[in-house]
Order: structure tokens, then C-alpha cells, then sequence
């Protein structure tokens, strides 16, 4: 190698770790920028208010949680009201139709995907789904 060429690469590895120096430092400064900046905490206020809330009767948790699996039938859900869809379902205790309501079955989310929905609430959806058999 003549003296060119080693001074050349020398440059080159100069610049190297320079460069790799520079990369770290700005992904250090990178990490500390999108950092969270704290935490969603709810105040009294509103954790009173949703304790407050009135539990809702069994008909408008059907109407706003179940009702779209089971009036149509979508994914293989017994429908409301059709004996013949809930065959021996129908027999199986009460706790049983409970837990599995609260906590999902099959493909049947727990609440029925109904993130704000109480558990009393829930068997109560599931009561006025039972009484509709009748």
C-alpha cells in the first residue's frame, strides 16, 4: 500500500466512527423524545360517575351488545326467540349460560364485546334472551 492509500483509509475510518458516535447519540435522543410524558389516570370524578351509572335493564344491553350476533345468527350464535337454535343450550343451568356470557364461548367474545357492560348486567341480557324462549 502506498502512503496514499493508507492515509486515505485512515480518513475512511475516521469517519466511520464518527458517524457511528453520531448514530447513537441520536438514537438515545430519539428514545428520550418519544418517551410517554405520564400516565391516563381518571380522576374521583369520573370513577364516581361510572360507579354511579345506573345498571341498564336486560332488553338495551340485548339491544345494544347482543342483538347484532344473535338476531341474525352471525357466527353461529343461537337466535333469539328460535328454540330450535338454542337446543340443549337452553337446558344448561343458569350459571352456566352466565359464565358464559361474562366470559365468552367459542367465538363469542366475553360481554359480547361490550367493554362497559357490568356482569349484573350481562345476566340480565342473558335473562331477557331466556325469557324470549318462553
Amino acid at each position: 500500500m502506498n502512503k496514499v492509500s493508507r492515509i486515505v483509509a485512515v480518513f475512511g475510518l475516521i469517519a466511520v466512527l464518527i458517524g457511528s458516535a453520531v448514530a447513537l447519540a441520536a438514537t438515545d435522543e430519539i428514545r428520550d423524545r418519544i418517551r410517554p410524558s405520564g400516565d391516563v389516570r381518571l380522576g374521583e370524578g369520573a370513577q364516581r360517575a361510572v360507579a354511579e351509572r345506573a345498571d341498564r335493564d336486560g332488553q338495551t344491553v340485548y339491544a345494544a351488545a347482543c342483538q347484532a350476533c344473535h338476531a341474525s345468527g352471525a357466527a353461529g350464535a343461537p337466535r333469539t326467540g328460535r328454540a330450535a337454535d338454542w337446543g340443549e343450550r337452553a337446558q344448561q343451568d343458569m350459571a352456566t349460560l352466565y359464565d358464559h356470557a361474562i366470559n365468552g364461548i367459542g367465538s363469542m367474545p366475553g360481554k359480547g364485546g361490550c367493554r362497559d357492560c357490568s356482569d349484573t348486567e350481562v345476566e340480565k341480557a342473558v335473562d331477557y334472551m331466556m325469557a324470549e324462549l318462553e
